[in-house]
């Protein structure tokens, strides 16, 4: 699923449209047997407010800017869903050592806080 999301262009269809093939579709440099092909595909793939966006988008005037648009939003997209990454990193051993050290010292005051109790009760 994460990998179909870092592609804002890619349906669901079998005949997956491809970004090239939108691209060229806009460009207008398909021939009409693939132009054909294409639509039909988009079709049966888009309803509601897809069909919507792609009429708006076929109806641009500048069809190379265009394209560019969603190359950088396809990796703007990709990159925000990728995250961060410096959040994975694991904490050094040195500080690991030190926790183990202060747990140590806790369990330490705490037998000699019960000897204590211990021996002044009897």
């Amino acid at each position: 699923m994460k990998n179909r999301l870092l592609n804002i262009l890619e349906t669901g269809n079998d005949a997956q449209i491809k970004e090239a093939q939108l691209a060229a579709y806009l460009q207008e440099k398909l021939s009409e047997a693939d132009k054909q092909a294409l639509e039909e595909a988009m079709n049966a793939d888009i309803a509601g407010m897809e069909a919507d966006a792609l009429e708006g988008w076929l109806a641009t005037a500048d069809k190379k800017k265009l394209v560019e648009d969603a190359g950088e939003i396809n990796r703007k997209l990709a990159q925000q869903l990728k995250g961060p990454q410096k959040r994975s990193r694991k904490k050094p051993i040195k500080q690991i050592a030190w926790l183990w050290l202060l747990l140590g010292f806790i369990l330490l005051l705490a037998l000699l806080g019960w000897l204590i109790i211990y021996w002044l009760q009897n």
